[in-house]
């Protein structure tokens, strides 16, 4: 579905068009409309184009206008947006996404980025008032292991690699790793390290809640060539996967009563629907490596979401459903 491309954004378009030409009103409407179009956006109107061309003329362009003789739009002079300093409305942009930030617990660029936007502000001799708040995040216990986030995230912008002692879930005693670290990713208020294990030279995962010491290693860093951040995680819900599995098609039956929860928040991006039942289920199809989370995922809908295919994963998810029936008939 074509989006709403902002003001800003329009503007930057009017801004490369006026730089190199003039435009008749209908001409600029239409290379506009043009643009949008190319980039999935909405198309606009005249009023909105003369709104638009307003917000230029705010921002100092040096827009000559139609009259008679010249019944034209162009800029009077050369001008570019992207010559135009930073004002008060830019600063106050720029705090309100800091202020966004500064909610990720122990983010530690957050004091350069303080700086950066005082020194701006003293440039334009301006002083920009705090905003009321806007977005408001659920408010969490703080996890464990947030205490390592600031040396983990200093150890991957400097490619360092690290000595780890991990105690995991499903060991006894702790264990010792030299990771190469490569991101941190946070899931359901988790913070998670992914990298290399220099010892087998595959994807390690490794909560942050669980990590017990680091420290520097003497290894040499090996760069990231095992997985592109961006699109890595694309094939699995939350971070924990077997990296030697494949995706696979899985089919799901909504149940009538959660099936606008799955249309307005779906399980994953991937979803798709399949078809609509008589009695109003709906059968969506997911591709997908089956991990912890996706099961835990299914599990959360209780009698809302049956698995029809793979069989392997409807016959796991019936027998932990059929243990927790049978804990709940012994008491």
């Amino acid at each position: 579905m074509p989006k709403t491309r902002k003001p800003q954004e329009r503007a930057e378009i009017l801004d490369e068009l006026l730089a190199h030409r003039n435009w008749t009103g209908n001409e600029l409407l239409e290379q506009v409309n043009q643009k949008l179009q190319n980039l999935d956006e909405k198309p606009v109107d005249m009023r909105t184009l003369r709104r638009d061309l307003n917000y230029l003329e705010l921002k100092g362009a040096p827009l000559h206008r139609p009259k008679k003789g010249d019944m034209t739009y162009s800029y009077e002079y050369k001008f570019s947006l992207k010559d135009v300093p930073l004002d008060s409305d830019d600063l106050r942009a720029l705090k309100q996404a800091i202020n966004i930030l500064r909610k990720v617990e122990n983010f530690q660029m957050m004091d350069e980025l303080d700086l950066i936007i005082g020194k701006l502000a003293n440039r334009i001799h301006t002083n920009v008032p705090d905003n009321q708040t806007i977005v408001q995040f659920e408010n969490h216990t703080s996890a464990k292991g947030a205490q390592w986030f600031n040396e983990l995230f200093d150890s991957i912008r400097e490619q360092t690699t690290l000595d780890i002692l991990y105690h995991s879930y499903r060991h006894a005693e702790p264990k010792e790793h030299v990771v190469h670290p490569y991101l941190l990713k946070e899931y359901r208020n988790r913070w998670w390290l992914i990298g290399r294990e220099d010892k087998s030279n595959k994807v390690l995962t490794l909560g942050l809640d669980r990590i017990q010491k680091v420290k520097v290693s003497k290894q040499k860093f090996k760069f990231n060539d095992l997985f592109h951040p961006d699109t890595f995680f694309d094939k699995v819900i939350g971070v924990s996967m077997d990296y030697d599995k494949s995706p696979e098609d899985i089919t799901l039956r909504v149940n009538p009563v959660s099936v606008r929860h799955v249309e307005s928040k779906p399980i994953h991006k991937c979803q798709e629907p399949v078809r609509m039942e008589r009695d109003g289920s709906l059968v969506i199809k997911l591709n997908l490596i089956i991990n912890y989370e996706l099961k835990a995922t299914i599990l959360g809908f209780g009698d809302g979401i049956e698995v029809l295919e793979p069989l392997t994963l409807r016959d796991e998810i019936k027998s932990i459903l059929e243990r927790s029936h049978s804990q709940y008939r012994q008491t």
